[in-house]
């Protein structure tokens, strides 16, 4: 039996400070994979998705709800939030968009981290008919990262 797969990567990649002050991590062996399942059973179709990565901290982190500076008795400046969002698009051979993952507010990385394993996952059981139609990943991180 052929199961439709569709696998990209191994690939790797730089995050950069908005101000080209420096890297703030290094990607290496990210890999998107793509599985379009049929349930033998009840034939109800669902693709699951997983992005896979090694990310290692050069010099800097996502937000870990740590307190900001300058609390006193009288003053809370409040906390930091938690991780970043993250996004996967996916396009046809056009670079067309045909499908959004939005994998979620999950995307962290820790002061001296080095290859540390990260790995998402989601299964789509309503949006089904964009599958044949992917030839190529775009993935995104938006927030605010820290220096360590």
């Amino acid at each position: 039996m052929q199961i439709p797969m569709k696998t990209f990567g191994p690939d790797q990649g730089e995050i950069h400070w908005n101000d080209g002050s420096g890297r703030i991590a290094d990607l290496i062996n990210v890999t998107v994979t793509l599985i379009r399942l049929t349930n033998p059973n009840t034939g109800l179709v669902s693709i699951e998705m997983s992005l896979e990565y090694l990310i290692t901290s050069a010099g800097a982190r996502t937000p870990d709800g740590r307190p900001f500076p300058g609390a006193t008795s009288s003053f809370d400046p409040g906390r930091e939030d938690y991780n970043l969002y993250h996004d996967v698009y996916f396009r046809n051979s056009s670079g067309g968009l045909v499908y959004h993952w939005a994998v979620g507010k999950d995307f962290a990385l820790v002061c001296g981290w080095n290859r540390q394993h990260r790995f998402h996952q989601n299964i789509e059981t309503n949006q089904l008919d964009w599958f044949d139609l992917v030839a190529q990943y775009q993935w995104e991180v938006g927030g605010a990262f820290y220096r360590c």
